[in-house]
């Protein structure tokens, strides 16, 4: 009975570890495709930020681009260089195919109202949905990413 306990007793931390769905956040493809898409995406290379999400997002990421005026243009041509951002991962599925986390960014341009010109903005924090496709992960937009009102942004970053 003791032998049994003790076997447990080490297989329980193995088997809790093992379960975590966070697992994913220490994939390298995870955090690549959650940092190029951010530095692509909030950095208004959107060109470049659709080959880190699902071809169905690829039409938010065009209509977006629709929306960006000359003067818009110029304004981010003068941004300041100190672009950051941070994540963590709110929830996943215990198959590790699906995860949503929370993005923080600081110091980015955005465009939230149609018609009016951009601004750059201190810090905000957006939900991104992300699914694994293959051995890939991308970004699953279902719209715009929008401001998360509910979230405070993180002192921990990484700049880019």
């Amino acid at each position: 009975m003791k032998k049994l306990l003790a076997l447990c007793a080490l297989l329980l931390p193995t088997l809790l570890v093992g379960c975590d769905v966070r697992k994913v956040a220490f994939s390298p493809e995870f955090d690549g495709c959650v940092d190029s898409f951010a530095v692509n995406f909030f950095n208004w290379r959107l060109d470049h930020a659709v080959k880190f999400c699902t071809p169905e997002s690829e039409k938010w990421l065009k209509f977006a681009a629709s929306q960006v005026q000359r003067n818009d243009i110029e304004q981010m041509k003068n941004l300041p260089d100190n672009f950051a951002y941070t994540y963590t991962i709110r929830q996943g599925d215990p198959k590790g195919s699906a995860a949503e986390v929370a993005l923080s960014v600081e110091n980015f341009f955005v465009l939230d109202s149609i018609g009016k010109p951009g601004r750059v903005k201190n810090n905000a924090t957006y939900i991104l949905q992300l699914v694994k496709q293959g051995k890939t992960w991308k970004v699953k937009l279902n719209g715009l990413p929008r401001m998360d009102k509910n979230q405070h942004p993180e002192s921990h970053k990484a700049e880019q």
